[in-house]
Parts: C-alpha cells; sequence; structure tokens
C-alpha cells in the first residue's frame, strides 16, 4: 500500500542529493530539478510504474522519458533509490568517464529510456513507444515529463495532437509548469492555458499541485483507466524547497534554471533541506519502503507477454531488365512489402505523403494503425515531420524497425531529431528521401533537395546511400534491413536507366567501378564520379568521349559516407570529374579529401546544382547547372587541354 509520508519523505531526500550533486559538479539546472521531483518519486515509488532495476531491458517495463533532459539530476536520484546504480555514483554527475551525462542518455545509464538534451523530442519519442505497445499486444505505460516553456515546441503540439487523434491511453504526460525558463517568465511568451488547449488536442487533463504526493497520486490512478492519454498538469514553482531560490523564482528572475549552488548558497541550501528531511517522520526506513513496492517476481511474470518477432528468410527479391527505366522511389515501394512478409519489426511512417513515396503496396498488406486497427503496420503522421521522427525513435526503443519516408527537402525538418534521438541514441530508423534533386522538375526551386546527401554523410551514426538504379535500390534496402543501425537513403522520382552492374554491395563500402576505360598509354587517366542520378549521366558522357578518342573510367558512389576506397580506385595524377544531382560541392569535396595526399588528383571538377533551382523540365534544368552530358564532355575535354 501507498505510504504517502514515505513518498514525501524520499522526495525530500532526493531534494538535498540533487543540490549536493549539482554542487559537487559544478553545474548543472537545479531549479526545474527539484520542481519536478515529487512527481517522479511518487511515479517510481507508489507501486504504479512497473520496473525491475535487476532487469533494466524488461521489454514489459513502463517507460520513462525526461524530455526535459537539463533536469537529469531529477531521474538520476531515484534511479540510484531505485537500485539501478549505487548511490555514490550521484556524486560523478557530468564528470569526465562518469555514467551520468549533464543530459540524460540512454546508452550510459542503467534505467534511462531515452536521449535528453533538445527540448520538445521527448513526448513524439513516448508517442512511439505507446504505439509499439499497442502494435505488440503489451500493457506497458510510457511517462513523458515536459517542462511548461518546453511546450511553446512544435514537436510536442504535433505529438500531443496525433495522440490524442490515436486515443493512445496508454500515454501519460506531465508538465512542469513552474512559471519560470531560462530567460524568465513562462507566461511571456506562452498563453499556459494547458487544460482548454490539450483538451482540445483530446487528452485528459488532471491538474495538481506539483509538490502534493496524494494529489499526483490520484491523477496517476485515474490515468491507469482512461479511454485517451493523459495530462497531468503539475502546478510548481522552479527550486521548489529551497526558500531562497523559490523568491528569486516568485519574482520572476531566472537565476537557479542552470547555475550550481556555490559557497553560503550551498551551505544554506543544504541546512534548510537537511532540515525539512529531518522533520517528516516515517513508519519504516526508506530503503524498506522502496522495496516493499518494488514489483515481485510473480507480478513480473504476470505483466510479461510472450510475443516474439521471428525474422523470416527473404525468398525473392524484386528485379528489374537492364536497359529499362524505374524510378529509384518505385523500387524502393516494391520491396517494403518484401521486408515486410519476412520480419514483423518493420513499419513504416509518413507526414502526409504516402502516395508519393509509395507506400501503397505495404499498407495493403500491413493495414494503417488507427484507433480501429492496433495492428496496423503503417503510422500516419499527418505534416509533421519532426514529430515522426520521434515517434519513429520510440518505435525503435521498443523493438520495432522503422523506415520513414518523405520528400528529401523535407528532411532537415527532422534533423534535429534525428540527430539527438535516433543517431546519439544508437537506433536503428532508416529516412528515405525521395524526389531528390532537380528530378521534381516542375515543382520548382523550393523543392529541389541539394545539401541533404551532404549533411547525412557527415552526421555520425548513420549510414548515407543514393543507389544509381532501382535494382541497386534493393540491394541497398536489404543490406540496410540487416544492419542495426540508423540509414539515410536517397530516391530519385524520375527514372533512371537500369545498369548492368557486375558487383555486390559490401558493408562500409561506398564506393564501386562501373565501368573500367583506363588508357595505359596516357599518364593522366580521366574518371568520372557519380553518384544517384549522375552515374547513368556518367556513363552516358563516357561513351560519348570514347567516340572522340578519350577514355574515362566511371565509379558509383552508392555511399557518400564510406569513399576510402576511391584511393584503391583512382590512379596517381588523374582527372576526375563528379557528377551528382545535389550540391555541385557536396561530392566535390568529399572526393578531394579522401585523394588529398598530394599524388592521386590534379584535378577535381565538382558538377551538379549551381546553387537553388526551378521550375523546368529535366534536361532544361541539367544544362542550366551545367551537369547535362554535353556539359561533362566539355569540362573533361577542357581539363585535358
Amino acid at each position: 500500500m501507498v505510504d504517502f509520508n514515505a513518498l514525501k519523505k524520499i522526495a525530500a531526500q532526493a531534494r538535498l542529493d540533487i543540490i549536493k550533486m549539482i554542487q559537487a559538479a559544478g553545474s548543472g539546472h537545479p531549479g526545474g530539478s527539484l520542481s519536478i521531483i515529487d512527481a517522479i518519486t511518487t511515479l517510481y515509488f507508489s507501486g504504479l510504474m512497473k520496473y525491475d532495476p535487476a532487469d533494466p531491458q524488461w521489454k514489459d517495463r513502463d517507460r520513462f522519458i525526461l524530455s526535459k533532459g537539463h533536469c537529469a539530476p531529477a531521474l538520476y536520484v531515484p534511479l540510484s533509490y531505485a537500485g539501478f546504480f549505487p548511490r555514490e555514483d550521484l556524486m560523478t554527475l557530468r564528470k569526465f568517464g562518469s555514467h551520468l551525462q549533464g543530459h540524460t542518455d540512454l546508452n550510459k545509464t542503467p534505467g534511462v529510456e531515452s536521449c535528453g538534451g533538445p527540448l520538445g523530442q521527448g513526448l513524439s519519442v513516448g508517442v512511439g513507444c505507446a504505439i509499439a505497445a499497442m502494435m505488440n499486444s503489451q500493457n506497458f505505460k510510457t511517462y513523458v515529463a515536459l517542462g511548461d516553456g518546453e511546450t511553446a515546441k512544435g514537436n510536442v503540439t504535433e505529438a500531443a495532437k496525433l495522440a490524442g487523434v490515436l486515443k493512445l491511453n496508454n500515454l501519460i504526460a506531465f508538465i512542469d509548469y513552474n512559471k519560470i525558463d531560462q530567460d524568465g517568465r513562462t507566461s511571456d511568451v506562452l498563453p499556459l492555458n494547458f487544460k482548454q488547449e490539450w483538451e482540445s488536442y483530446n487528452w485528459n487533463v488532471s491538474e495538481v499541485k506539483g509538490y502534493d504526493v496524494e494529489e499526483i497520486y490520484n491523477a496517476l490512478v485515474l490515468a491507469q483507466t482512461s479511454e485517451k492519454p493523459t495530462v497531468v498538469v503539475l502546478d510548481t514553482i522552479k527550486a521548489k524547497g529551497v526558500s531562497f531560490m523559490e523568491e528569486e523564482m516568485y519574482a520572476g528572475i531566472s537565476n537557479w534554471h542552470g547555475k550550481a549552488p556555490k559557497g553560503d548558497d550551498f551551505i544554506n541550501a543544504v541546512t534548510e533541506l537537511q532540515q525539512k528531511l529531518d522533520a517528516i517522520h516515517v513508519d519504516q526506513s526508506v530503503d524498506e519502503y522502496i522495496a516493499s513496492v518494488r514489483i515481485s517476481h510473480s507480478d513480473k511474470e504476470g505483466l510479461s507477454t510472450s510475443s516474439s518477432s521471428p525474422v523470416g528468410v527473404i525468398s525473392s527479391l524484386p528485379s528489374y531488365p537492364v536497359g529499362e527505366k524505374k524510378s529509384t522511389r518505385d523500387a524502393f515501394g516494391d520491396m517494403l512489402p518484401v521486408l515486410g512478409e519476412v520480419d514483423s519489426r518493420v513499419v513504416i511512417l509518413t507526414a502526409g505523403v504516402g502516395g508519393s513515396v509509395k507506400f501503397q503496396k505495404f499498407i495493403a498488406k500491413f493495414g494503417t494503425f488507427s484507433v480501429a486497427d492496433r495492428k496496423g503496420r503503417f503510422v500516419q503522421c499527418g505534416i509533421a515531420e519532426a514529430n515522426m521522427a520521434g515517434v519513429a525513435a520510440g518505435l525503435a526503443l521498443c523493438g520495432k524497425k522503422p523506415w520513414v519516408a518523405t520528400f528529401d527537402i523535407f528532411m532537415k525538418e527532422m534533423l534535429g531529431v534525428i540527430r539527438n534521438s535516433v543517431c546519439y541514441a544508437k537506433l536503428d530508423v532508416k529516412f528515405v528521401g525521395t524526389h531528390a534533386g532537380l528530378g521534381v522538375e516542375d515543382d520548382g526551386g523550393s523543392h529541389q533537395s541539394l545539401l541533404e546527401p551532404a549533411i547525412f554523410a557527415d552526421l555520425p551514426g548513420i549510414k548515407c546511400y543514393e543507389p544509381a538504379d532501382a535494382n541497386e535500390t534493393v540491394d541497398v534496402m536489404e543490406m540496410v534491413w540487416k544492419e542495426n543501425v540508423a540509414a539515410y537513403i536517397r530516391l530519385t522520382r524520375q527514372g533512371l536507366l537500369i545498369l548492368d552492374r557486375h558487383y555486390a554491395l559490401e558493408k562500409d563500402v561506398g564506393v564501386y567501378p562501373v565501368l573500367v576505360n583506363e588508357d595505359l598509354a596516357l599518364q593522366k587517366q580521366t574518371y568520372l564520379i557519380g553518384s544517384g542520378a549522375g552515374v547513368g549521366l556518367c556513363l552516358e558522357a563516357a561513351q560519348v568521349l570514347l567516340d572522340k578518342g578519350v577514355k574515362c573510367s566511371v565509379l558509383n558512389v552508392v555511399g557518400l559516407g564510406d569513399v576510402d576506397r576511391l584511393r584503391n580506385l583512382v590512379k596517381k595524377n588523374a582527372l576526375v570529374v563528379t557528377v551528382h544531382d545535389a550540391y555541385c560541392k557536396s561530392l566535390a569535396q568529399r572526393v578531394s579529401l579522401v585523394l588529398s595526399d598530394g599524388s592521386h588528383v590534379s584535378n577535381v571538377i565538382g558538377l551538379g546544382l549551381q546553387g537553388f533551382g526551378e521550375s523546368g523540365k529535366l534536361n532544361e534544368l541539367y544544362a542550366k547547372h551545367g551537369m547535362d552530358v554535353d556539359s561533362i564532355v566539355q569540362n573533361v575535354l577542357n581539363a585535358l587541354v
């Protein structure tokens, strides 16, 4: 049975430890940590939340996501009390080599479920976890803690709306309404009508005193049986428990948002918190109480599901005849249901462009996730790309293998989430950007992507691919499906000629010879290096040059982040021309960097988009940007003079 006095005692002890660990670190965020600690204490030690410190990855555990990740001490302290790691580790906060990072990191700290830091991402991740639970027929709950200032973020609104429409009643959020952000009062920048706002999103809203553990507990009990998602609005004050900090916060002064107490401030804070702790009397020790609410072996067995996701073997891959034309997005649409058939973990997401990214066949076979169909494996996120990336991260956290697809130009809308909640978190999510480059034609410059492949090639934790034809698209998809890492694949709307390839893709190898045609009589060899649609242009140009007596080899950069093999494929003192339906410097600079040992290359010419595009037909656009076959040929001839 829950002992509210014991919860108060735990929260009081936690406040003392939060101040001590932040002081020891010399930096941190005491204000928001102290305001949210009563809610986190109630969640972890009331018996409502199901978890097992001895088995942190128990697949049927409840999840808690601290979206306001800078308040990590408010999570680390309860985790240490629960037994996820020794309490003495708390004093290593923010120290080099410590598993207690300045912001939450799921790969370093037992019991942490997501990577916090950039605000606004946690609710989207929670939505993904909640959807995965329903898809898997699991009964776990997902809890998310948000700051009040954080709710200004667009992806919070996107996530809240989607959760309400889908009636994700296994999702429970806290809003820490502590009224102060880093620069002052949140009321200066936000309306803060949480009840009216979130009810309009189809959420249940409970408003409670954020330091009253009994009110918090009762709100959480009601949420357990709700037919809708629930948000508990915690009426708090930043730095709750330390009176001199509270006074500044009430005055609208945000000094204690992100500052460690030192000197007399630290002594006064510890003295006050210790007095408050000593004034709370309990019938049993805190450790005994925590042990009493820990899940029993029998209860854990009763909550554990036996569902598994066996992975089959692909018996037949889509294949396309050499010499025909096929867009790489069409091949993507053909391959998705093949993967879905052998791997029930495969799910797909888009942001309102499912038809354009060729999801139709997968949807027809595996259905759409909805209130009526909790087993559907297509998640329609609406026009909300940032939220979509977070939802995919949550799905991946719960064992799914999400494939996210939208127009390539919209990839940057997700970049912050991809960086932190996917790549930094080391999750397996595949991102597919269709309608790449000038191939969008008449849609014009606003939709013609040019920077995306370079961005993703430079981002740690994600593989970057741009296949040259439909068959290579299938091969790339099969390869990345087998790998438990994030990947970005860039695809075309326009048809590309199916190439006569004589190589098989290898892991971590991004460059392959398509045409070897070296003139050994010459000191300087010529190489045309293409990526994606650029490979076909290089092959056409090589044939024209051969007719003019110039031999050229053609190399295909299918993996822009793995081009070291160029050193073995390109002869010294070579002429290199790169062709890429992206910004002209993207591929050229990467090739130059690899071959910049002073002996390989005498000249690198980068052909591609010279800047933003415009409406027009593909041949017109390629010619204007100097990347059509005639331009490639002329650049080679001029360089050889």
